[in-house]
């Protein structure tokens, strides 16, 4: 069952890049100008840097629709950038269903298993407290 969940969050965020992605692309196409573009992968980076995972998805969306204007370097960061951020988005998405799960452990009663699925909680680097 907890692999259903992770699958379902996991699938869900893939759509959620995918349609951020495709909104970004439609009707901006010709908007994207160079220095839109370099901002935008610029800010991605900030906002990665600063575990704003959510919104640097989008910043990094915005840079990917207009790749074609990046340099070799900045197009290299993009994908290094984006990849780290994709999984930091997965990472906290798996914690927090592990998290869910551990509640729903302790108000059933299963306060060993909730101990074992917040201890591998404490060490997620992706996790933001509440």
């Amino acid at each position: 069952m907890a692999a259903k969940q992770i699958k379902m969050a996991l699938g869900a965020l893939v759509i959620g890049v995918i349609a951020i992605a495709a909104s970004v692309t439609r009707g901006q196409d010709e908007q994207l100008s160079p220095a839109r573009v370099r901002e935008a992968l610029g800010e991605g980076i900030k906002l990665y840097k600063n575990h704003d995972y959510d919104t640097a998805a989008r910043a990094f969306a915005i840079a990917q629709a207009g790749q074609q204007h990046l340099t070799p370097d900045q197009k290299q960061d993009l994908a290094d950038f984006g990849a780290q951020n994709a999984a930091a988005l997965k990472g906290r998405a798996e914690k927090n269903t592990q998290l869910q799960q551990a509640t729903l452990a302790v108000t059933q009663g299963r306060t060993q298993e909730a101990k074992q699925l917040l201890s591998g909680l404490s060490a997620n680097q992706y996790l933001t407290p509440a």
